[in-house]
This record gives C-alpha cells, sequence and structure tokens, in this order.
C-alpha cells in the first residue's frame, strides 16, 4: 500500500509488488476522487510553493492530540481502503506511506495481519509510528535512530536500503554506458 503523494512511495511498492508478485494498491484510489485530487496536487503545490506550511505540520505533529485528529479525519476520508482490506484479509500488509497505518492499526483490531512500514523517507515524523507496527524497514542508521528516539524498540527496526525495481539490480557494463553517455573512463562523481 501506498499513497501517491511523491513518487517515492510508488516506486517502492512497485518494486515490491514485482518482487513478491502481489498487488500495489494507491489508498488514495480508495477514497473520494476531490481527495485523492486534493492530497496529490495539493502535497507537489505546498512542497513547492509553500514549504514553510509543510514544516508547519511536522513540527504539530509532536502533539499527540494532533495526531489523534488526523488519523481520525483520515480514517473517515479513506474508510473505503478499511473495507478493501475487510474483503481481502491480508495476512501480511506492506505500507510504504504514512496515510494507512492508522486505518490497517483499526483493522488489526479485528483480522489477524502483521504489519510492515517500509519507511522511504530519510527523516522521520510521528505519524510513521504507531505501536501497531509491527516491523519498520529503513534505509539508514539515521532513520533508525530517529524512529527509536520516537520510542520504537530496536528489535522492530531493520536496517538495509529501499526497495529497488529489478532495472536497478541487473550488473551493467559501466565503461559501456560511461562511453555511451560521453563520460571518461576514470572514476567521476
Amino acid at each position: 500500500m501506498y499513497a501517491s503523494c511523491g513518487e517515492g512511495h510508488k516506486i517502492a511498492a512497485s518494486a515490491l509488488s514485482d518482487e513478491f508478485n502481489s498487488p500495489s494498491v494507491d489508498i488514495l484510489d480508495l477514497t473520494f476522487p476531490f481527495i485523492k485530487k486534493f492530497y496529490t496536487s495539493g502535497y507537489t503545490f505546498m512542497v513547492r510553493y509553500l514549504s514553510f506550511i509543510w514544516k508547519l505540520i511536522f513540527l504539530i505533529a509532536k502533539s499527540k492530540p494532533v495526531i489523534m485528529f488526523i488519523n481520525r479525519l483520515n480514517f473517515l476520508l479513506f474508510v473505503h481502503f478499511y473495507e478493501f482490506l475487510s474483503t481481502k484479509s491480508p495476512k501480511f500488509i506492506i505500507v510504504t506511506h504514512f496515510f494507512p497505518i492508522y486505518i490497517v492499526k483499526i483493522f488489526k483490531k479485528t483480522f489477524n495481519t502483521t504489519l510492515i512500514v517500509i519507511v522511504t523517507d530519510i527523516g522521520v515524523h510521528p505519524f510513521w509510528v504507531d505501536e501497531c507496527v509491527d516491523y519498520y524497514f529503513v534505509a539508514m542508521d539515521r532513520t533508525k535512530g530517529e524512529l527509536k528516539n520516537l520510542g520504537v524498540k530496536e528489535n522492530r527496526i531493520i536496517t538495509g536500503g529501499i526497495p529497488l525495481r529489478a532495472g536497478f539490480k541487473r550488473k551493467t557494463d559501466t565503461l559501456r554506458i560511461r562511453k555511451k553517455i560521453g563520460l571518461d573512463s576514470k572514476e567521476t562523481i
């Protein structure tokens, strides 16, 4: 599961979908069309033109009442996602965005499932953290440290990179590629 707010979440979910031969679902496809438009366009607009609001959201996200309010609001907006999960009854749910976490938390109260969160961001904010998460997978020790500072137990955090699409895993002839794009054969940064 992912939310198409930024391409990184989607690409990581797509790589996992290919690797495990399982569906990849955009949570925004399971909500009202105007909500999807608001989240996708709003995110891009905010990051590009109003980045101070994005920073403010992360600052207020440290407040438990704010997190609870936003999580409940998201549950109302994404109730179709809960219904979707109920029809599938998955044993494992892997998410690459924080939106689905709270809804999966509600789902886990009725259904036995394991929730794995792939943190696709380098920095972590409190929306990523919930006691319902069974395992976190992060790219860097820095991210692991931030999760630990937010109260996540170390034995629930796995460090080891991010999911890559198959094309990135292939061995390539770097000399041929360097020649093709006009770079010297020496190391280049």
